[in-house]
């Protein structure tokens, strides 16, 4: 079973590409920004976020929304209280999928794969491939500012704070450019995800 990383910034088309993936091949999805959220509910991850964050005087997402993306070092704090426990989320998922042997790959669309060490750790220890959806900057804000609540310099703001695609694209395995319709990304999806699965 192989293990496949999805990512791209903000807006770029990787959950689309997911969807596509998911529609014609026999595959788990693992969204890592969902299982992330459900960190959130957790009483203990509240309290640790609330003694990093002082100026929260009570845990509130939109309130936390605004201080993380301030700056790379809100960011990065935020990082080392959810990440260890996302990562033994998807460890789980990855070993379940394993026991039940119905699927040839699990999906992790993620954005941060690259910046928060995922992909290391997933190279090291899996049969692992990363992809790259790549797509400008001004169809991105467009995207994001139709789907979000967020305003185009908050947008800008987030998009600074990932890397850009010519730095991921220095650990993908293979790029995916959502620049075109959405014809052209559901072709140039299969073609890619068919050459990773046959081999």
């Amino acid at each position: 079973m192989k293990i496949i990383g999805v990512t791209g910034g903000i807006g770029s088309g990787k959950s689309t590409v997911c969807k596509f993936v998911s529609s014609n091949f026999s595959v788990e999805i693992i969204d890592a920004d969902i299982l992330a959220k459900k960190q959130y509910d957790s009483e203990v991850i509240q309290k640790k976020i609330l003694s990093v964050f002082p100026e929260m005087k009570s845990f509130d997402i939109s309130e936390l929304s605004k201080n993380v993306f301030e700056n790379q070092e809100t960011i990065n704090k935020l990082t080392r209280i959810i990440y260890p426990e996302l990562l033994k989320d998807i460890q789980e998922i990855i070993s379940e999928q394993k026991t039940i042997g119905q699927v040839s790959a699990v999906l992790i669309d993620a954005a941060l794969i690259i910046e928060s060490n995922f992909h290391s750790y997933l190279q090291k220890n899996y049969q692992y491939k990363l992809v790259l959806v790549e797509s400008n900057e001004q169809e991105r804000i467009k995207r994001v500012f139709k789907k979000n609540n967020l305003s185009i310099e908050e947008i800008q703001q987030r998009m600074k704070l990932q890397l850009s695609d010519t730095e991921k694209s220095q650990y993908a395995d293979y790029l995916i450019s959502n620049s075109g319709n959405i014809e052209q990304l559901r072709v140039q999806t299969l073609n890619v995800f068919q050459d990773i699965l046959s081999h």
